[in-house]
């Protein structure tokens, strides 16, 4: 479940919250319940989360005042919490494994070149002859 704290009281009719996983907008819905209002200022979005991988969270709540509160998705990423389900649930460990990154060959390819421009720059600043005054 997921919960956001507000300055002003929420009319929770007349908000909602959208929770996506997968690709942005292409996402499949992973709200699994109603939002609800824990108390004056604080909304909560119940979501079924199965998975490992990207999420977009959108929002668009309305204040009893009629103030507004909406912005940009938010966007994040899901990993396992490496705990062992109880029931059908898929494990999560395993899920987190699918998900990892090698070294990507033109960021260290890079970070090779910088590295040789500083040191080369460095030699050069150290062993410079002092300028001859005359």
């Amino acid at each position: 479940m997921g919960a956001a704290d507000f300055s002003a009281p929420v009319d929770v009719a007349r908000s909602y919250v959208s929770v996506l996983m997968g690709d942005g907008s292409a996402g499949v819905s992973v709200n699994s319940g109603k939002l609800t209002g824990t108390d004056a200022r604080t909304i909560s979005q119940p979501v079924a989360i199965n998975a490992v991988g990207d999420i977009t969270v959108a929002h668009h709540v309305t204040f009893r005042d009629d103030g507004e509160a909406f912005g940009p998705s938010v966007s994040g990423w899901v990993r396992g919490s490496c705990r062992r389900p109880a029931g059908p649930e898929p494990d999560a460990c395993a899920l987190a494994g699918e998900h990892s990154h090698g070294v990507n060959p033109v960021s260290a390819a890079l970070l090779i070149v910088d590295t040789v421009v500083v040191v080369t720059v460095l030699l050069l600043l150290a062993l410079r002859r002092p300028p001859r005054y005359r």
